[in-house]
């Protein structure tokens, strides 16, 4: 049962291109808002919501076919009078369906048109069966076929409520199986209507009962007799629509498809002359394909993408457009995605649909580059991300959304192609769909506004020019999670230059406080440097006085030391001298004894003699004077005497090997004095006074160090309050002569 809710006059957009494809004409058309009742079980029937148009409504009160039926189930009403150019205009749109346009003569009208067809969308779908409906179910005598025995539509089959349910399924099964062309028909018309409601239609049911595989039987079978035989035609065009509604259903019935051959025959359909079937052909490979990678894999293997390639923009009919259209995007979601060359094909044919008038075309165009763009955004041109962006501004709203996510990924992947919006004036539109109420597109939207953001400098300042900051703040309060996610990125990507410049300022501040500190502690340390070269300076100035000062101590020392030293050996002559003089007066008292004993001895021999005048001839001798004894010097003063001549020895010290020294004593300047040699100046002395004590024997630690190598008896030592002099003599009388002579000299300081 049918129920007219609302019917009158409306200015239509027309569904083809005019003028050699630039813009759409806009007719006046009759519109009858229907409500259609049919029956789904025993207990629950179908409510179908529609909007059918006629020429004029001579045409709807004759019963004659309406020109176009616009089911409204998914649909949604909008304003878009400022869009279009035209006042009191409204868009009737689907997500996956055609976008209508239309148009009121007065405001009353475009007030009520609108109000009721957004309530019979908003009405329920399921409600139980009239008992109108039923009778009119009993009343008729075969589903699809009026009673006069011809054919009906679709759109009237459901005015009239003769939908079949899963009950009907052997009678269809019984129709298709018929060997009678025309009852082949009317089962294939009556599978399709089975099929129509997608979400409950017993798909399941049909495939046990090999109505899949019958469907593709027939269909193989009349396509050559098309242009002969009207049944055939029927048959093609029934049968692909209910392909189309199988193919979407589930895997199962994807795979009897494929298990049939049903993706070879929609591709032989695909490339028929009529245009109508090649649409629903087309329309059917989209649904297989978007099924599954195996499916995809399966189509694309039989060259259906040649056959859609082949629909044009100006060579076919906006219908086969938007089919060809939305069968790539339908190829195209499917993952994994084919090869690039096939992908780059699609994409390449995708992208020359963009400059398409038709909303929907448009929509599934942008759709299916949204699926490449991220995967292979390299097959993007600047051409078609440019074009992409002036679809933003688009009169339909069903192209902004998709146009704006595709950007979006497109964008992401590729920072060149965000370059090519941000030179573009796609920003402020970006900014009016913050306002939208699709929350799908207000997402998308702050997704791309982001991109280009965060793609440069010069896109924070596009973007804040349009004051979309603030409207992004707003939306940080949206119940909706992806807008309010969406909108913090991109006011992260908006402050992200300020908190840069402010890193970078502060980065500066403390590159500025570290070079300061640099140059602070550079001084500090110039500074330090100074004064420890002053110190330096002062220090090594007083050491050169210090050393000049000893330098003098020991001029003056040696100069002390020479006089002493010469005094010393002055005293050394005048000792000789004296000791000559002894020696002298010994040999002259010597000598004259030895001349008195001579005389004595010859007087003797004058005695004896004979001759007494020789007696008294010789002079009576003279008595000789007792000759003085000779002093020997003491032992004291010889060992005191070999001291002071000095004497080689070899002198061991604390550190390397042991050396020949000459060593003396110098009593005029009580020291002990050491040299190389008798003849060179005498540097390194021991100040008696230091002496402490005189030890035979090597017992210091200086002797220690060369071992048992040392004889003993040879070694001794003057131990002095700082030092030691270690000497090895030549013989044992000698170091006993030293060691007797150095005690001696000791006791009596």
């Amino acid at each position: 049962m049918s129920i007219v809710i609302k019917k009158g006059y409306l200015t239509k957009q027309g569904g083809g291109l005019q003028h050699g494809g630039l813009f759409k004409t806009w007719k006046k058309r009759f519109f009858v808002l229907s409500r259609t009742s049919a029956p789904v079980s025993e207990s629950q029937t179908l409510d179908v919501r529609a909007l059918e148009y006629f020429p004029d409504e001579e045409d709807f009160v004759n019963r004659r076919d309406p020109l176009g039926t616009i089911p409204l189930d998914g649909c949604e009403i909008n304003d878009v009078s400022a869009v279009v150019g035209r006042e009191r205009a409204f868009e009737i749109a689907h997500k996956s369906r055609r976008c209508y346009y239309c148009s009121a003569d007065t405001d009353a009208e475009f007030k009520d048109w609108t109000d009721a067809i957004r309530t019979a969308i908003k009405g329920d779908e399921v409600a139980a069966p009239p008992a109108a409906v039923r009778a009119s179910e009993s009343a008729a005598p075969n589903r699809g076929v009026s009673a006069t025995g011809t054919r009906m539509t679709t759109a009237r089959s459901i005015s009239l409520g003769l939908l079949p349910t899963a009950q009907d399924i052997p009678s269809i099964a019984e129709e298709m199986n018929s060997p009678d062309p025309s009852r082949q028909a009317t089962g294939v018309q009556r599978l399709k209507l089975l099929l129509l409601k997608k979400a409950s239609a017993p798909v399941k049911e049909v495939m046990d009962a090999g109505l899949v595989g019958r469907l593709v039987e027939l269909l193989r079978a009349h396509k050559a007799e098309l242009s002969s035989n009207p049944h055939s035609r029927h048959i093609a065009e029934d049968g692909l629509a209910a392909m189309q509604n199988i193919a979407g259903n589930s895997a199962e019935s994807v795979s009897a498809l494929l298990n049939s051959g049903a993706h070879e025959l929609l591709t032989e359909y695909a490339g028929e002359s009529e245009e109508k079937l090649r649409d629903e052909a087309i329309f059917a490979i989209g649904r297989l394909a978007s099924a599954g990678a195996e499916a995809a894999q399966a189509v694309l293997a039989v060259g259906a993408l040649g056959t859609i390639f082949a629909v044009r923009l100006g060579d076919a009919r906006v219908t086969t457009i938007r089919h060809a259209a939305r069968a790539v995007a339908d190829i195209l979601s499917v993952k994994p995605l084919p090869d690039a060359d096939t992908v780059a094909g699609m994409v390449n044919y995708v992208s020359s649909l963009l400059y398409a008038t038709d909303p929907e075309v448009l929509s599934h165009a942008a759709n299916a580059l949204m699926e490449t763009a991220d995967s292979y955004p390299g097959l993007l041109e600047s051409p078609t991300v440019a074009r992409l962006g002036e679809l933003l501004t688009h009169a339909s709203l069903l192209v902004h959304d998709p146009a704006v996510r595709a950007l979006a990924r497109a964008c992401a992947a590729d920072a060149n192609h965000a370059r090519i919006l941000v030179e573009s004036d796609v920003a402020p539109r970006l900014k009016t769909f913050l306002s939208s109420p699709a929350d799908e597109l207000c997402a998308s939207a702050l997704v791309l506004l982001n991109v280009i953001a965060s793609s440069s400098p010069d896109g924070v300042q596009v973007v804040e020019a349009t004051g979309a900051r603030q409207r992004a703040e707003e939306l940080t309060r949206h119940t909706n999670e992806k807008i309010r996610s969406g909108a913090t990125a991109l006011l992260r990507s908006l402050q992200a230059p300020a908190d840069e410049a402010a890193e970078r300022a502060a980065a500066e501040r403390a590159a500025a406080e570290r070079a300061q500190e640099e140059r602070e502690a550079a001084e500090r340390a110039r500074m330090h440097a100074e004064a420890e070269h002053a110190a330096e300076e002062a220090e090594r100035r007083a050491q050169e006085e210090a050393e000049e000062r000893q330098r003098r101590a020991r001029a003056e020392e040696e100069r002390r030391r020479a006089a002493a030293e010469e005094e010393e050996q002055r005293h050394a002559a005048e000792a000789e001298a004296a000791r000559q003089q002894r020696a002298a007066a010994q040999m002259a008292q010597m000598r004259q004894q030895e001349e008195a004993e001579r005389r004595m001895a010859n007087a003797s021999l004058s005695a004896t003699a004979p001759a007494a005048s020789a007696s008294e001839a010789d002079p009576e001798p003279v008595a000789a004077q007792p000759a003085a004894p000779a002093v020997e010097p003491s032992m004291e003063d010889l060992d005191m005497q070999a001291l002071e001549r000095g004497a080689m020895f070899t002198k061991h010290g604390r550190r390397g090997r042991p050396h020949k020294r000459f060593v003396k004593l110098s009593r005029g300047l009580g020291m002990v004095k050491w040299a190389k040699s008798e003849d060179m100046m005498f540097f390194e002395k021991m100040d008696l006074r230091d002496i402490t004590s005189v030890v035979p024997g090597a017992t210091t630690p200086v002797f220690q160090r060369q071992g048992s190598k040392l004889n003993d008896s040879l070694c001794f030592s003057l131990i002095g309050t700082e030092r030691t002099l270690d000497l090895e003599c030549n013989t044992t009388e000698q170091r006993d002569q030293w060691v007797r002579a150095f005690r001696a000299l000791i006791q009596n300081l």
